[in-house]
């Protein structure tokens, strides 16, 4: 009897085991899409096609993710090209923002508790802007989400074991800085040293980048060029959609990786000469792992997988049954290119296959169609405009393929080095060392030696800067109080302590001390009295702020004075503190 109770209990014990559900190595998907068309500063244009991206977005994550969510208002056009989209939206404001987020971050803990891992996907499309202070923020219906709130409300909570960022944003460098003198893309300087020092912690703000998190971002500065009427669409989420689709993988290992992402985007707009119609991209890998990839291909569900075989070449583009552009694409011909043609979609529809000069109708019934088998037919070609005609000559015409990203990559790495050289892989690191300068400067305050009347005041100083902020050296300084019967002057010689804080975009604020000896004198002195005293005492505390100038800086500053002088006549003689307090503008050089 105790044998088979104890052969019962194992094998009940095995069969719980066996039944019980087993959570490990598996992964759940979120997506969470918000997409804006209008814009919270006045005189801003609202986008034509946020809402579209955002429909398509939806419509490209519903393949992947387990649960997506989608807030913006699409338009009575859109409504009708995305039918099956509108009842899923929700509204783009801040309140539905906070109320999404809750429930996927009250998933997503969930999942961790049962062991599942989750990965996240934020997509941000519309317009962006940055306030006075330099916090760059995105533009909702009923607000603005600023750069701090979006690192603590929604990055945070909704951080899982791998989270990809993506920002389609006019003026999307305000994740590096503020607008103020600096240039954007269309001058060619690129933004990326300062936006590695974001990204790799401001100390100065309490918003750094969970190293779980990798970025995608459009760094193009002009909203007229962010979206083409050809593509209904912002031109880099198309291009980020047609590498998410397949388009990117350039090694054909089934999976779309970050640099590999970068350096497709990069093939993409690398034939744009149009100031107008330049975008940059920047794109930085989870660093918590740095290989793992931003989408694999084969986690599209209910896909057909649409084959350019080894050696087929050229520009193609992917049209769907709705007339939607669905991606873009050229390939070099060194290897065979997949894409994955989403069924839900079209609702099992066709798409077309499409060059310069052909195109060709492929059916989604197959699981995987080469397009060497396919029927082509001459099309028609139509004339564009101006930044139309720029798109449609320029992206996409340098070939992408191992030759391609291996030029890139190198090139890639080669800038790695030159930033790690330059300090800590950020920016570059100052001269060690004082750095002298010279500065000139004008006040005006009270007068000391119980004078009435205003004293106007003058300085020279040398201070030496360390790269620290630490500043030293010495100054020189005049007083005069213009009286009717008598005026006074004082000359002061001493030292100059300080410290120089940067506190914004060439703003800097110098907290500043001087001490030294003085001498008094009057003229038209009466009664006897001492008209000099040549060892008086002059110490002040004050601050400066300061703004770029050509060749060096304006600055305002304020003081407060403590003079020491003696008073005397013929009877007397008595040490005096008087107290003086300054204002004026300086000149830094």
């Amino acid at each position: 009897m105790k044998r088979m109770l104890t052969t019962a209990a194992m094998t009940a014990a095995s069969l719980c085991a066996w039944s019980a559900p087993s959570h490990a190595g598996q992964t759940k998907t979120y997506a969470l899409i918000v997409a804006n068309n209008g814009s919270v500063d006045e005189g801003v244009e609202p986008l034509r096609y946020a809402d579209d991206d955002g429909a398509r977005y939806y419509e490209t994550f519903s393949s992947l993710a387990d649960e997506v969510r989608l807030l913006t208002v699409l338009d009575a056009d859109s409504q009708r090209v995305f039918p099956d989209v509108a009842p899923k939206t929700l509204p783009p404001t801040r309140r539905q923002l906070s109320a999404t987020v809750a429930e996927l971050s009250a998933a997503i803990a969930r999942d961790r508790d049962a062991g599942v891992s989750s990965q996240v996907y934020l997509v941000f499309t519309g317009h962006g802007n940055v306030d006075a202070s330099g916090e760059g923020y995105l533009s909702l219906a009923d607000g603005k989400l600023r750069r701090s709130e979006l690192y603590r409300d929604v990055l945070r909570p909704l951080e899982g074991t791998s989270t990809h960022l993506i920002i389609d944003a006019c003026h999307a460098y305000f994740m590096v800085r503020s607008r103020g003198g600096n240039q954007d893309d269309r001058s060619g300087q690129r933004l990326d040293q300062e936006l590695d020092a974001y990204l790799a912690g401001n100390k100065n703000q309490n918003n750094n980048l969970p190293s779980t998190v990798g970025v995608i971002l459009s760094t193009s500065g002009t909203a007229e060029v962010h979206e083409w009427s050809k593509l209904r669409a912002g031109v880099f989420s198309h291009q980020l959609r047609s590498g998410l689709l397949g388009a990117a993988d350039v090694d054909g290992d089934g999976e779309v990786g970050y640099l590999e992402l970068e350096a497709f985007l990069a093939a993409a707009n690398a034939g744009v000469t149009n100031p107008k119609a330049r975008i940059s991209v920047y794109a930085q890998a989870p660093a918590q792992d740095l290989s793992v990839p931003i989408v694999r291909l084969g986690d599209y569900a209910d896909a057909t997988t649409l084959e350019l075989p080894a050696g087929v070449s050229g520009r193609y583009h992917v049209e769907d049954s709705r007339g939607v552009r669905y991606a873009d694409m050229n390939v070099d011909g060194s290897r065979a290119t997949q894409i994955k043609l989403l069924r839900a979609p079209t609702g099992g529809g066709a798409y077309y296959l499409r060059d310069a000069a052909r195109q060709a109708r492929v059916d989604t019934g197959a699981a995987s169609v080469d397009a060497n088998t396919l029927a082509y037919a001459e099309r028609a070609s139509s004339a564009r405009g101006s930044v139309e005609e720029a798109f449609r000559t320029s992206l996409f015409t340098t070939p992408f393929g191992p030759g391609f990203y291996g030029g890139y990559v190198a090139s890639r790495r080669r800038y790695e080095v030159m930033l790690e050289e330059r300090g800590a892989g950020l920016r570059p690191a100052p001269a060690a060392g004082f750095t002298p300068g010279l500065t000139l400067e004008y006040g005006a305050g009270n007068a000391a030696l119980d004078l009435a009347g205003l004293q106007h005041s003058g300085a020279v100083s040398v201070p030496f800067t360390h790269s620290n902020g630490f500043t030293v050296g010495p100054f020189v300084g005049y007083g005069f109080t213009p009286g009717e019967g008598s005026s006074a002057h004082r000359v002061a010689l001493g030292a100059e302590l300080g410290w120089r804080l940067e506190v914004g975009e060439g703003w800097a604020i110098t907290p500043r001390t001087r001490i030294g000896n003085q001498l008094f004198f009057l003229t038209n002195c009466a009664d006897g009295g001492l008209c000099a005293d040549p060892v008086g005492l002059r110490a002040s505390l004050g601050a400066a702020v300061a703004t770029p100038l050509a060749g060096g800086s304006l600055y305002l500053h304020a003081d407060a004075a403590g003079d020491v002088a003696t008073q005397a006549n013929s009877q007397t003689s008595v040490e005096t503190l008087f107290l003086t307090y300054t204002a004026g503008l300086g000149v830094r050089f």
